[in-house]
């Protein structure tokens, strides 16, 4: 192969057919607060068929920084970036279910496209929920997409400044619609937690861009043709 298709190959895979979409406020910066949102972002209300929430306190959004909103019961961290990140409480607390989250309507897919995004999570903990580990649930138009892989981390719920574990995860799609609601759930892959060891409360934060997935097939064959049309203008 010489330079010339190697050229025209790397050209053709660095630009997919399909625009990139974006999240509002992927950076999640807010006002600190329980039952806070991120701007432009909402909880996952009471009710919604997904979600495992029993009350309102349970379905309740948390948005948090390095200094609250409540140090002393742990509702504090460090952000992967800017100045706050979304959380979400895992846990049976008085006989009701908590699972917290986030979510947000986003337009601009083109329908049978593969698309990739990742985000940061890392676990927070607070008083009432010390677990070690737990994931994200990610839903697409109440659809399950991806419970992610579980992080872990070594750092207490109530350690001074809380220098959280962030890790980046990825998520593959296929769009079913050109616009989506995504929701993002906490989830404790090891049960719901009856007790304070037993629940988990995730962050989230850093969202990237929504890329389209090149078709390699596609983009081969786009490149093949652009070779030989170049061969023939030299012949």
């Amino acid at each position: 192969m010489n330079a010339l298709t190697h050229i025209v190959l790397a050209a053709a895979l660095a630009f997919p057919a399909s625009a990139a979409v974006v999240f509002q406020n992927p950076g999640l910066d807010g006002t600190p607060g329980y039952g806070s949102a991120p701007t432009s972002w909402n909880a996952v209300p009471l009710g919604t068929p997904y979600s495992e929430a029993t009350s309102a306190d349970g379905a309740a959004s948390i948005l948090m920084g390095p200094t609250g909103p409540n140090v002393s019961n742990g509702y504090f961290g460090t952000p992967h970036s800017g100045d706050t990140f979304a959380g979400g409480i895992y846990r049976i607390i008085s006989g009701n279910q908590y699972q917290q989250g986030i979510q947000q309507s986003v337009s601009g897919f083109t329908v049978g496209q593969e698309y990739s995004f990742s985000f940061y999570q890392a676990v927070v903990g607070y008083s009432g929920a010390q677990d070690d580990s737990g994931s994200w649930r990610v839903f697409a138009n109440g659809v399950l997409i991806e419970t992610t892989d579980p992080s872990t981390t070594t750092v207490a719920w109530n350690t001074p400044g809380k220098p959280l574990e962030w890790q980046e995860r990825v998520i593959t799609f296929t769009a079913t619609s050109e616009t989506i609601n995504w929701a993002f759930l906490s989830f404790d892959p090891e049960g719901s937690g009856l007790t304070a060891e037993d629940g988990v409360m995730m962050g989230i934060d850093s969202f990237s861009a929504i890329n389209p997935v090149p078709e390699t097939s596609t983009a081969l064959l786009g490149a093949f043709g652009m070779i030989a049309l170049l061969r023939r203008r030299r012949n």
